[in-house]
């Protein structure tokens, strides 16, 4: 795992970025074998799979399916976890010792082969772990993704 954190300057502008990356590492994406082992699957992947007739890699429906390395998956990823761009204004032309306004962005993008949503996923349910949420590199029940945020905010110093 690693990241990069850099701020640049000019005049009164500054921008901060956040990098974060994690290569080799493993996901096991539950989600995706129970859209394919349900009574209902709602995998597009489900139209391809094994029949007498149809031969393929994909296996027929199933509970098996769940324990299966089929659905361990490559978490690797890099991120953009942060970018901020601030502006300063001059000391002059406020009442305030200083005022900075800013706009920032939390995980902006991902890149990924993971094909779940978030390859940081950290959700099991509690009959698999006994307690829900604290196993890491399981995607069972469709976890939250890291979500996506913009702040528009003001700094003042007095």
């Amino acid at each position: 795992m690693g990241g990069l954190n850099q701020t640049f300057t000019y005049k009164n502008f500054d921008l901060n970025v956040l990098i974060r990356g994690v290569h080799d590492f493993d996901v096991l994406n539950i989600t995706r074998s129970a859209t394919l082992s349900s009574s209902v699957p709602t995998s597009v992947e489900y139209l391809n799979r094994w029949t007498p007739e149809n031969q393929t890699n994909i296996p027929a429906t199933g509970s098996v399916l769940f324990n299966s390395t089929r659905f361990v998956e490559d978490g690797s990823f890099i991120r953009l976890s942060n970018i901020t761009l601030g502006y300063n204004l001059p000391e002059e032309s406020t009442i305030f010792n200083s005022v900075r306004l800013y706009l920032s962005a939390q995980n902006l993008f991902t890149i990924t082969d993971y094909s779940g949503y978030d390859p940081e996923v950290s959700a099991t349910t509690s009959n698999v772990s006994g307690n829900a949420d604290t196993r890491s590199s399981v995607d069972w029940g469709g976890a939250y993704p890291n979500p996506r945020t913009f702040t528009l905010g003001v700094n003042i110093g007095f």
